[in-house]
């Protein structure tokens, strides 16, 4: 945490989340990447004290949130996702984002691209997208669109990325909000 704060000169519960982040990448380069929009604690920790569920993009996120109301559709999204010829985790957040939801992507960049579409397409409150997807293809571009959508995020940018870091967030958040 001391190098984290050290290196960009922050405090507080944004110091706190980014050093959750670097914790579980086990990569100090990762603090530089991590980008908080300017509402996003504030609303995630409003959303969670007003009992908000989360909406997760795959089940191992899932597994890793201390939270009672985490939901996952992967399992339900198969018929969906040939109907509509998208991935089943895009089809597992349009199955899930029928009301509002913390929506918390570890894993599928399609994940963000979907959520964004329902979002526009529904207007559907979303308190905070924390989205942490690694890869080449697609990630850094749908996670530059979550930036700006105007929709409060917490985004691990460019390349880096992970469904533990995303939950490393999520559970620092819960925590914060818990006090």
């Amino acid at each position: 945490r001391d190098k984290v704060k050290e290196e960009l000169g922050i405090d507080g519960e944004e110091l706190e989340i980014i050093s959750r982040a670097v914790f579980a990448s086990g990569n100090l380069e990762i603090a530089k990447y991590v980008y908080i929009s300017p509402d996003a604690i504030s609303s995630g920790i409003e959303a969670l004290r007003a009992e908000v569920p989360i909406l997760t993009d795959v089940k191992m996120v899932m597994a890793g949130i201390r939270w009672r109301k985490v939901e996952n559709y992967l399992d339900s999204a198969s018929e969906l996702a040939k109907k509509l010829k998208i991935t089943r985790t895009a089809a597992g957040i349009r199955l899930g984002l029928t009301s509002p939801k913390i929506v918390v992507i570890g894993n599928s960049p399609t994940a963000i691209v979907e959520t964004l579409r329902v979002h526009r397409e529904t207007s559907v409150e979303i308190p905070l997208v924390v989205a942490t997807p690694p890869g080449f293809t697609n990630a850094v571009e749908s996670k530059e669109e979550l930036i700006n959508s105007g929709i409060p995020s917490i985004v691990v940018r460019g390349t880096y990325g992970g469904s533990s870091i995303a939950v490393s967030i999520v559970n620092e958040l819960i925590r914060v909000a818990s006090r």
